[in-house]
């Protein structure tokens, strides 16, 4: 399998990484086991969410999410993003 196709059907299953350069997803799909890793790329894959908030302790959980309108959304259980 190719570079290109190998992108190219990750970006089948996943749309949103359409919007994304192939270095950017390189960066995405080379780091799951780190999420704060991905941070830098949450703008080009979610339009509005500028950051996430993770919990103190347990860095894999999203406590709230942030725009870069400053506005700042709490969830009501933080969210696993561990894994794949």
């Amino acid at each position: 399998m190719s570079f290109v196709s190998y992108l190219e059907k990750k970006r089948l299953l996943f749309p949103r990484f359409f919007f994304i350069s192939d270095g950017a997803l390189l960066t995405v799909l080379g780091q799951t086991a780190d999420s704060r890793q991905l941070h830098a790329h949450l703008p080009s894959l979610f339009a509005g969410v500028s950051s996430l908030q993770c919990d103190d302790k347990y860095r894999d959980l999203v406590v709230s999410a942030s725009s870069s309108q400053g506005v700042t959304l709490q969830v009501t259980s933080p969210v696993d993003v561990s894994g794949r």
